[in-house]
């Protein structure tokens, strides 16, 4: 006697496309990839970035918008849907997929992608899947850092990147540090950074003087850390 199997299909009709956005955006690039080739394919491509119209062809649009969107969010990772359900447009759900995974907003992911472009490394992977790995990493980071005609944005990516490979390459005492600068909103400069981490190492400094000037009061050698503690005498 056969064994029963259960199958769950899955009603193609109702996807936009084959892939599922992880919740940690991981995949964000070949979902963004995909969702827009198959909506511009469609001839829906406006969709991702018009408002509903006001003329008469607004109800149209609004029934049109409302069978993608759920297209759109059945290609979703359900904890993230719950995070949207305030969205009414394919538009709102892809501003805010963009603003959560592209980077552009969110200095831990960019900080991220700009290690994975600028510091690569193979690690025993094959030769094509290192360089399509990479590949995707290129597409992120420009997508997160387009180019424009804005000299001033321009200006500004530069010197994001340049503070994110300066950051890098760090002691590992500023781990704490540099998590706690990648957490603010933005970082203008290295020079801002620069000042930052040493206001931030000056006070480190000062108690660690005080805890010295402590030790050396109670008889202890600092020959270690200067150089010029207490010797032994003969």
């Amino acid at each position: 006697m056969a064994q029963e199997m259960n199958i769950t299909v899955i009603s193609t009709p109702s996807k936009l496309i084959d892939i599922v956005l992880a919740p940690d955006g991981s995949n964000f690039p070949e979902w963004k990839f995909l969702i827009k080739v198959n909506l511009d394919g469609m001839g829906k491509g406006d969709h991702l970035e018009k408002e509903c119209p006001t003329d008469a062809t607004a109800g149209d649009w609004k029934t049109t918008d409302k069978a993608l969107m759920s297209r759109v969010i059945n290609c979703i990772d359900r904890r993230i849907i719950l995070s949207m359900q305030h969205c009414q447009t394919v538009k709102e759900v892809w501003d805010l997929v963009n603003k959560w995974f592209s980077g552009t907003s969110n200095l831990r992911k960019l900080y991220q992608l700009s290690q994975e472009a600028y510091r690569s490394s193979q690690k025993g992977r094959e030769l094509r899947d290192y360089y399509y790995d990479f590949k995707s990493v290129c597409v992120a980071l420009c997508a997160a850092m387009p180019i424009t005609n804005d000299v001033g944005e321009m200006t500004k990516q530069r010197d994001r990147l340049l503070v994110f490979s300066w950051i890098a390459g760090l002691d590992k005492e500023y781990d704490v540090i540099r998590s706690q600068l990648l957490g603010n909103k933005d970082l203008e400069s290295l020079d801002q950074v620069f000042s930052m981490l040493q206001n931030a190492s000056g006070n480190n400094d000062s108690n660690e003087l005080q805890e010295r000037n402590v030790l050396m009061s109670q008889g202890g050698s600092t020959s270690d850390n200067y150089g010029y503690g207490s010797r032994g005498g003969g």
